[in-house]
């Protein structure tokens, strides 16, 4: 064999070897958000990397275009302990298992979002989790009576129009949640009402969202009633927000006893006589820091009994919406 011929077989090993080894540019998607990749081509898995992947991690607002300064980036790898890193970019690799608490830093603004990848390229890897969604801290509901009046007042007194009921009688009262424009509850919520269980007919409190009725669920353990003589039902209502201002309709049901004439009383929501509380508390991803290893999830109450959407410790502050029912 010639030693050119030797020299070009040379060349188009080497060359082989540099394209796989080092990727061409390309598109990442992990859980639906796709960002733009350098470098990072698929290789085949006993193909090793020439140099050590890099994650550039980034995040956009899901209704504002351009990315916002998210701070430090919180995340695990492989199921090791929590790890921070003050700009998201740092070494992995190939085969590593990452998740990432997206909006940990900003998570008095924004619901924190879980994003969990496979490390399958070399190279570096900007990437973007694009769904990040702010709190909807301008959400307020309007609850209506019997004769379709507002329920309006910030103390529900007698003078205001309350809810006739009568003895034996139920309720009926639509209500509407009207939310503020790119906002929203991204990954859903729970209602929980509280009513007075020697009034109501506990079993008979019902909840329609939205035009289809809520599927109820136990109450989470962080909630404490309002009244010693109180009880919950708890309902769990689908992911909800948009680009512009969102009014939803809902309507609570409840029966009371038979001999029971529900009337006045209602002073505050921990003193509220025969009216019927309301709270909209959303679904949140958090760190689990009271297990070992420290763990992300996603949910309404921590492992100690804590609210964590969007990060209250009581019913009051962990609602993006309340309301009362005051009936006469």
């Amino acid at each position: 064999m010639a030693d050119n011929d030797l020299l070009k077989i040379v060349a188009i090993f080497v060359g082989a070897y540099l394209l796989f080894g080092q990727g061409i540019d390309g598109q990442t998607t992990v859980n639906g958000n796709t960002g733009t990749t350098s470098g990072n081509q698929v290789i085949p898995p006993d193909v090793q990397c020439t140099y050590a992947p890099t994650v550039q991690l980034g995040a956009n607002d899901k209704y504002n275009s351009g990315q916002t300064n998210w701070g430090n980036w919180k995340y695990i790898l492989n199921g090791g302990t929590a790890t921070t890193d003050e700009d998201g970019s740092f070494e992995v690799a190939k085969g590593d298992s990452l998740k990432v608490l997206v909006a940990d830093s900003n998570s008095s603004t924004y619901y924190r979002a879980l994003w969990e990848m496979t490390i399958s390229k070399c190279g570096t890897q900007p990437i973007a989790y694009n769904d990040i969604v702010k709190l909807d801290t301008g959400a307020t509901v309007q609850c209506f009576n019997d004769i379709n009046q507002p329920i309006n007042g910030t103390t529900f007194r007698d003078s205001y129009a309350n809810y006739t009921v009568g003895t034996g009688g139920g309720i009926t009262s639509r209500c509407e949640l009207r939310t503020t424009a790119k906002t929203g509850a991204p990954y859903g919520a729970i209602v929980i009402l509280e009513l007075n269980s020697t009034t109501y007919k506990e079993n008979d409190l019902g909840l329609q969202w939205d035009g289809a009725a809520a599927t109820a669920m136990a109450t989470p353990g962080a909630y404490k009633l309002g009244a010693a003589t109180g009880t919950t039902r708890t309902f769990e209502v689908p992911p909800f927000g948009a680009q512009a201002s969102l009014v939803i309709p809902f309507y609570i049901s409840a029966q009371a006893e038979t001999s029971e004439n529900p009337g006045v009383g209602y002073v505050s929501p921990a003193n509220y006589g025969d009216a019927i509380i309301g709270y909209i508390i959303p679904k949140n991803c958090y760190e689990e820091e009271d297990v070992t290893p420290t763990q992300f999830k996603c949910g309404y109450e921590d492992i100690d009994g804590t609210f964590v959407a969007p990060g209250g410790t009581t019913k009051a502050n962990a609602a993006i919406a309340s309301f009362a029912i005051p009936v006469q």
